[in-house]
This record gives C-alpha cells, sequence and structure tokens, in this order.
C-alpha cells in the first residue's frame, strides 16, 4: 500500500489497482487512500483465518487465475504488474 501512495502521489493521473485476498482487503480497507487511484479488490476468498502455513499456499496456488480474471476486466487494461517477489506466477501473467 505504501508504494502504491507514493506512485500515485507522484503522478496523480495514473491509475492503481491494489488486489488483495479478504484478509487483508478487511485489515487495509480502513486505511486512508490518497486519493480515487486506489482500488481495492478482493479476487478470491481464501479466508484461512491464523493459519498462516495454509494462507500463504492458498495465496500461492489459488490465486492466480481469479488473478488473471481480475486482470481481464480492468479498464483501462493493466500497463503493469508489481508483484511481491514471492508471487512467481505474477510474472508470468504480467508477460
Amino acid at each position: 500500500m505504501n508504494l502504491c501512495k507514493l506512485l500515485a502521489s507522484g503522478k496523480p493521473d495514473i491509475l492503481i489497482t491494489f488486489v488483495v485476498t479478504e484478509e487483508w482487503l478487511g485489515c487495509r480497507s480502513s486505511e486512508p487512500k490518497p486519493n480515487d487511484s486506489i482500488v481495492l479488490i478482493d479476487p478470491t476468498p481464501i479466508f484461512v483465518g491464523v493459519d498462516f502455513p495454509r494462507f500463504y499456499e492458498a495465496v500461492m496456488t489459488e490465486m492466480e487465475t481469479p488473478f488473471e480474471e481480475v486482470l481481464d476486466h480492468i479498464d483501462p487494461p493493466v500497463t503493469a504488474i508489481i508483484g511481491d517477489v514471492e508471487l512467481r506466477w505474477a510474472i508470468d501473467l504480467g508477460n
């Protein structure tokens, strides 16, 4: 979220779509956004509570397809993807 804020503050006409799981959406939805350029989307309900190993596994194995579906419906189309170093599947989708 901090990187999104930094990018949006430097270029006010940029549109940033911040894709998160249901858990992170709940944690971040009350955090102030710099403007309307950050959109929180819940691509998949991977609710596993405090079971972090299961959450991690779900993000690595179950989030790629819903994320790709989100990309297919974003208008204007996505021109860049910035992903966590752990999300190796994001590189393939970006390509």
